[in-house]
């Protein structure tokens, strides 16, 4: 399996639908990192210096417990061995997640349904019930992901003690429901303005890792992809891992950005909207500036329902021709 956050896989569809929102909105993603943000830059034959600036991540703030909704996809691909791994990893998840976490199981294809009917701690047998009943599912039809972003987006509670993490396993392809930029950006917005993640295990026979790369930047999640190993040790190996991951994602701390300042030397950065920050993985926004001089950036958020005010100071680099890509992924940005 391999975890995505490249530029070009993980950043080129996650600009995309998010272009609405002024630029002081984004420089608050920076401004927190544990790490020392890094700035590299190149400047393009049109004479633009074209940057990406690495966030880092945010420091650890405790665990909290975590209301976890698991949708596995039960469309038509999702048969056979791409079935048993599913299963498989949502065994070992609900192993893996403490007893104080709660967790929905959903089935996923045309629309949501649900496995057992409210949040129930893992190892309960609710959930147990809930895992056979997905065990019998036949895997029929299409998938609609905008069904299940706008369920995730209204089936939390509001309490700010405990993380809200949906997990997706399946391959990312929504042919019952095509997300479109508009749609996309909707979605979105409605799960990080009540601060709810997501993120997935990509599994089928072809996966859109773009659209499940996008979910996961914007939401403060992460991603896995599973391999195409053949061996069936290597893929049992490669799903305890995966559970192992996505359980410490839903623990893990996120920065949810509020408010920023963005240097008059930052002409343009993408995405508009700040992704939220995480402790267990970088952030990377891109853009334009009009000189080299060293960047200040300040930001204001929430970490666990707390206010959270961070600045990050960084310093661009010389212009360097492994970041050449820059150029072309800014114009298709600019064009939506």
């Amino acid at each position: 399996m391999t975890t995505r956050s490249s530029f070009r896989v993980a950043i080129r569809l996650a600009c995309l639908g998010f272009l609405t929102c002024g630029l002081a909105s984004v420089a608050m993603a920076q401004a927190s990192s544990e790490t020392q943000p890094r700035m590299a830059t190149f400047d393009s034959a049109e004479g633009e210096t074209c940057f990406s600036l690495s966030l880092g991540k945010v420091s650890a703030r405790g665990e909290n417990s975590s209301d976890v909704m698991i949708f596995v996809d039960t469309s038509a691909s999702q048969t056979g061995e791409y079935k048993a791994q599913s299963l498989k990893l949502v065994s070992e998840i609900l192993e893996n997640l403490n007893s104080e976490d709660a967790v929905q199981l959903f089935a996923i294809d045309l629309e949501p349904v649900p496995m057992n009917q409210s949040f129930a701690p893992p190892g309960s047998s609710d959930i147990q019930m809930g895992v056979e009943t997905l065990r019998q599912r036949v895997a029929l039809g299409s998938t609609n992901m905008k069904s299940m972003l706008t369920k995730a987006s209204t089936s939390f509670s509001s309490m700010k003690n405990r993380n809200r993490s949906v997990i997706y396993i399946g391959d990312g392809l929504s042919r019952a429901g095509i997300l479109h930029s508009k749609a996309f950006t909707s979605a979105v917005r409605k799960l990080v303005k009540k601060q709810i993640s997501v993120s997935s295990f990509a599994v089928g026979p072809d996966s859109n890792v773009e659209l499940l790369a996008a979910l996961a930047n914007h939401t403060g999640g992460n991603i896995i992809e599973a391999s195409t190993a053949e061996e069936a040790e290597t893929r049992l190996s490669e799903t305890q891992s995966a559970a192992t991951k996505l359980s410490q994602t839903v623990h893990g701390t996120v920065f949810w950005p509020k408010t920023a300042e963005l240097p008059e030397s930052i002409i343009e950065v993408y995405p508009r909207i700040c992704p939220p920050l995480r402790s267990d993985r970088d952030s990377v926004v891109f853009g334009t500036i009009n000189d080299r001089k060293p960047i200040d950036l300040q930001m204001g958020g929430f970490v666990n329902g707390v206010n959270q005010d961070l600045t990050l100071s960084v310093v661009p680099s010389a212009s360097n021709t492994n970041y050449s890509f820059l150029p072309e992924l800014l114009n298709d940005s600019r064009k939506n």
